[in-house]
């Protein structure tokens, strides 16, 4: 093994280095991973490396400098290197190409055994096969504009008889059955996105919608269609008119007196709003029976979609008041292609799910690292295809993008897709079932993005509980798939004393983690608190929000509460630790609520109100 050819794996994420590093190992190679381009670098200054395969997306310097590095420096001028990345971009396969590499594949469309192939091939490995490889120019063809438009898109590092290949079994995309562990990290999913994207469509197929629902939007999209005509329609699928009926009555429609008219419900509705109504309790109906694998419960998922709806359907009222009714749809079904990848996948899409969770990285992040696609832009492609209502395709196939992301689709669609993804987080904070991903994430920086005040907020998640309870009824089989599944019950214990916090932020009515600490940590007005919650969104809120935090403690208790800072970024050197030494924790933001949980819980321990009280700065002291 030690005359073995080495292998440099450049890769900042474990679940596509550690499996690349596995299958090298296994084809007789030696190894070394690097999480980042530095530490890469680092390794080639004292070590010899025989190939490099390198990403192009690290944090700190990126890929393409680590080439340029790599081809500057004599001793590593002719070292191959092979971009495995998730970036299907030409300018960027022209740069690398230029600087000089051996192969250029997209991860999230290679054939695993095609990439071994081809560092085999290079090095000279004994044992390979020597099937065609896609060359730099079929890279920059499968990046072109309209790929996305293509009925088959390429397939980076596989022949053409592979690609065509429409009939492939649905275990070309299965995880490897010889994974140990559920900690793990899984093989990048053979077969490509294409192959993913078209059996969830099948899947979606079989599921279907009713004729009724057909006939419904055929009516919806005719100007010559009356009422009786649309509530005729209805009346033929009786299961559909119930949940029309049923919704009519909800917390949605909540003014006037109910109804058990049909008809009524409705023009209750209004027919404009009614395509987007029935498309979102219909799919939500036929989906209503699966769950996201065994690491959730039927019930647990419709209870946080439920949930989702309904708050997306109250915001709308102050961010899109003529699409209120595509908000709620959008919210109910905003998850279902998790459900999908759990049908096409099975328990392999729940050790996606648990890898996420045991990483701590949100869910939709580890999907695109693993299969190339997440469910939001998995479940868009498949109503797309199906011709569903752009409103709700467009709230959903966003709703999980960044900031910077979401600024560059249009005013209208950014609007629906920011308040999905507020009421997805507040949802999540409010303990509201659970979709498969647990993570929560910040909604001040949105609410402020689309002109929603803490009133806003606060109306939209008033008396929300007993309308989440009633749809989630008829959303979900009662008592349907709980073996096995993960409940959404941190914090829930009745048998544990829950601890008291304070929350100090800018807009903490706007803030999705002041919801989740008051629920997990409630302060009763004849109760002590015991530890103080601070969220500074930058940097520059550090030192204001400490000392508004100073005031609320000595408001509250007269004395310095052990304080947990959440920040997205490194606060430890804006804090000078002198007044706060005992009594100061990091979390970073995202994070999971069960860590949220725990670190309030640690820190109440620590919180004595007799005997070890901390000193209590003067307001104004610097921290």
């Amino acid at each position: 093994m030690s005359d073995s050819p080495v292998v440099l794996i450049i890769e900042d994420m474990s679940v596509i280095r550690e499996p690349l590093g596995i299958c090298l190992q296994e084809a007789g190679m030696r190894v070394h991973l690097a999480p980042d381009g530095e530490s890469g670098l680092d390794f080639l200054r004292t070590s010899r490396a025989d190939l490099v395969l390198l990403d192009l997306g690290l944090p700190g310097v990126q890929g393409v400098e680590v080439l340029r590095r790599i081809r500057a420096w004599p001793p590593t001028r002719d070292l191959p290197v092979i971009v495995v990345s998730v970036y299907a971009n030409i300018a960027l396969v022209r740069k690398a190409a230029e600087l000089g590499i051996q192969g250029y594949f997209v991860k999230t469309e290679f054939a695993l055994e095609r990439l071994v192939e081809r560092v085999g091939q290079i090095l000279g490995v004994q044992g390979q096969s020597q099937g065609i490889v896609a060359t730099i120019g079929d890279a920059a063809e499968a990046a072109a504009p309209d790929r996305a438009h293509r009925d088959k898109q390429l397939s980076i590092g596989s022949t053409s008889e592979a690609d065509s290949d429409a009939d492939a079994p649905a275990q070309a995309l299965q995880l490897p059955t010889t994974l140990e562990s559920s900690g793990t990290p899984p093989r990048p999913l053979a077969g490509g996105r294409a192959r993913l994207l078209q059996l969830m469509d099948e899947q979606f197929e079989r599921r279907g919608a009713s004729p009724a629902m057909a006939r419904v939007l055929e009516l919806l999209d005719s100007p010559k269609s009356t009422l009786d005509d649309i509530t005729h329609a209805l009346a033929q699928d009786p299961d559909l008119a119930l949940r029309v009926l049923r919704l009519a009555n909800s917390a949605a429609y909540a003014t006037g007196e109910q109804t058990d008219s049909l008809k009524l419900a409705v023009s209750k509705i209004g027919t404009r709003g009614l395509r987007d109504t029935v498309v979102g309790i219909e799919l939500a109906a036929r989906f209503g029976d699966c769950a996201a694998g065994s690491a959730v419960s039927s019930r647990s998922f419709w209870e946080h979609s439920a949930a989702c709806g309904l708050i997306a359907a109250q915001l709308a009222k102050s961010t899109a008041p003529d699409h209120a009714e595509a908000l709620l749809s959008a919210g109910l079904i905003h998850d279902l292609g998790r459900l999908l990848f759990a049908e096409v996948l099975g328990e392999r899409y729940s050790k996606i799910v648990d890898i996420a969770r045991s990483a701590r990285e949100p869910l939709e992040i580890v999907e695109r690292k693993v299969m190339g696609i997440d469910h939001a832009e998995a479940l868009a492609s498949v109503l797309r295809h199906w011709r569903m209502p752009r409103s709700i395709v467009s709230a959903i196939a966003a709703h999980h993008l960044g900031r910077d992301a979401v600024a560059t689709i249009s005013p209208a669609d950014r609007r629906l897709s920011i308040t999905l993804a507020i009421a997805d987080r507040l949802a999540n904070a409010l303990g509201h079932g659970s979709s498969g991903d647990d993570m929560l994430e910040t909604t001040a920086a949105e609410c402020r993005m689309l002109g929603l005040n803490g009133e806003a907020v606060t109306a939209a998640l008033s008396n929300l509980a007993p309308y989440v309870t009633e749809l989630t009824s008829w959303l979900s089989v009662p008592g349907g798939s709980h073996s096995g599944a993960r409940e959404t019950d941190v914090g829930k214990d009745s048998t544990a004393m829950s601890p008291n916090a304070l929350y100090v932020s800018r807009d903490a009515a706007c803030d999705a983690y002041s919801y989740a600490v008051h629920r997990l940590a409630p302060t009763p007005r004849t109760a002590a608190p015991q530890v103080v919650v601070v969220h500074p969104e930058t940097g520059k809120d550090v030192g204001e929000l400490m000392d508004r935090a100073i005031q609320v403690c000595h408001h509250a208790s007269g004395r310095l509460l052990p304080m947990l800072l959440i920040t997205s970024f490194d606060a430890s050197k804006l804090v000078g630790r002198s007044k706060w030494e005992a009594g100061i924790r990091f979390l970073r933001a995202p994070m999971l609520v069960e860590c949220l949980d725990r670190e309030i819980r640690s820190l109440a321990e620590c919180s004595s109100p007799a005997g070890g009280q901390l000193p209590l700065p003067r307001l104004g002291d610097a921290i």
